[in-house]
């Protein structure tokens, strides 16, 4: 068993990772991340990790993020450090981002159950990745699964398809989810209405 002090400097070398990450020095806080796990034998907490993770992303490097996140997934067995739903969460954004929305969508299906709840955040992601990658059939159909499985769409979802079909020229679909959107009394934020002012721009429509 571990003694309070080195407890204590796995708990501040976690913070230096942390702190590193959100600070837009990824470079260094991957660097004391290795040096935490190799040569302090130390397991960062999650919160660390997941800092690191989404900084990775943000700099575009995904081949390291998907190694900080793989040994995250080794160590689900040992408590605070394994990967949760946010972890996972910024893996999945973070594919559908580069248009491989298909590996998200499996790293979802694969960790199910394993510490991977389903909720509305991944589905919304998923599904605006499809329509940035012009699949909006897969988006629709997930789209109505999270329906099905008692999930209410978010504004994200909504406008993620109304500017899919948009694009598509299928305006009655976008009109039918805007009216559907006002029913439930979500208000379009400035981000869905530029997605219908872009739509119509490119269909030459509006």
């Amino acid at each position: 068993m571990r003694s309070e002090g080195e407890l204590a400097s796995c708990d501040v070398l976690s913070e230096v990772v942390r702190v590193y990450s959100q600070c837009g020095l990824v470079d260094k806080g991957f660097e004391v991340y290795k040096d935490v796990v190799e040569v302090y034998e130390c397991v960062p907490n999650v919160y660390a990790c997941n800092a690191l993770l989404s900084g990775l992303v943000k700099c575009g490097l995904l081949e390291s993020a998907c190694e900080v996140y793989d040994e995250m997934l080794q160590r689900n067995n040992v408590s605070g450090s394994g990967a949760d739903n946010y972890s996972t969460c910024i893996m999945v954004s973070a594919f559908c981002k580069k248009g491989k929305v298909e590996e998200g969508r499996k790293l979802i299906v694969d960790r199910w159950g394993e510490g991977c709840v389903p909720n509305v955040v991944f589905y919304n992601i998923l599904i605006d990745g499809y329509c940035k990658k012009g699949d909006v059939k897969k988006a629709f159909l997930l789209f109505k699964e999270l329906k099905l499985k008692g999930f209410l769409p978010a504004v994200e979802a909504y406008g993620a398809m109304v500017n899919g079909f948009c694009k598509e020229g299928n305006f009655g679909i976008s009109e039918r989810l805007m009216n559907e959107m006002k029913s439930r009394g979500l208000v379009m934020n400035f981000k869905v209405y530029n997605s219908i002012i872009d739509a119509g721009v490119d269909t030459k429509f509006g």
